[in-house]
Formats: structure tokens, C-alpha cells, sequence
């Protein structure tokens, strides 16, 4: 059997929202993890998940805009490996999960 190209997709979600930097309710979290099962599934070989979030939170900073000061954060850190033809299909996958994580 061939083996899938697979591209390794990473990004960050930020722990609070920004409009009022409190955390997000865990049914976010859970939302953004069934988007991503539900489109990507599952893979057979080594790997049991399609997709890891880190334990451990990474801290950033973001600017508001100019002449503000940068604001500290930390993030959830999701790395996702899919079939390289479907890359284009990761950014509607987890845009809506991501705006509600992200504004609240």
C-alpha cells in the first residue's frame, strides 16, 4: 500500500479570549477537537489520533495595534498531519472553533 504525503500543520489557540481575557468554556475546546476528528478521521499505522495539543501551554505576545503595548498570552499548541491534498480543507475545518475560542 502506498504511503499518504502528509503535511504537519501547527498552530496556536490562545488559553483566554481576547475581548475579555478570560478562559474559554471547555465546550470550545471540544468543538475545535470534533472538528478536527470529524474531517480528518482517524489513520491507521503508528499514530492513533490525527492531531496532538500539547500539554503544556506556550506563552506569546500580541500586538493590539500601534503604539500599544504588547499584550502576553499563552497558547495551546495543535499540531494536525493530514494528506497534503487536503491542506486547503484545514482553515474552514477549525475557523469557526477558533473565532468562538478566540473573541468568545
Amino acid at each position: 500500500m502506498r504511503e499518504l504525503l502528509r503535511a504537519v500543520c501547527i498552530f496556536l489557540v490562545p488559553i483566554v479570549r481576547d475581548s475579555d481575557r478570560r478562559p474559554h468554556p471547555p465546550v470550545l475546546w471540544r468543538l475545535l477537537q470534533d472538528a478536527l476528528i470529524g474531517k480528518f478521521g482517524a489513520v491507521t499505522g503508528p499514530e492513533l489520533v490525527l492531531y496532538y495539543r500539547s500539554s503544556e501551554a506556550v506563552p506569546g505576545a500580541w500586538s493590539p495595534g500601534e503604539n500599544e503595548q504588547p499584550v502576553e498570552d499563552l497558547s495551546r499548541k495543535y499540531t494536525v498531519a493530514i494528506p497534503i491534498d487536503r491542506v486547503d480543507e484545514l482553515r474552514p475545518c477549525f475557523a469557526v472553533s477558533v473565532t468562538r475560542l478566540t473573541n468568545g
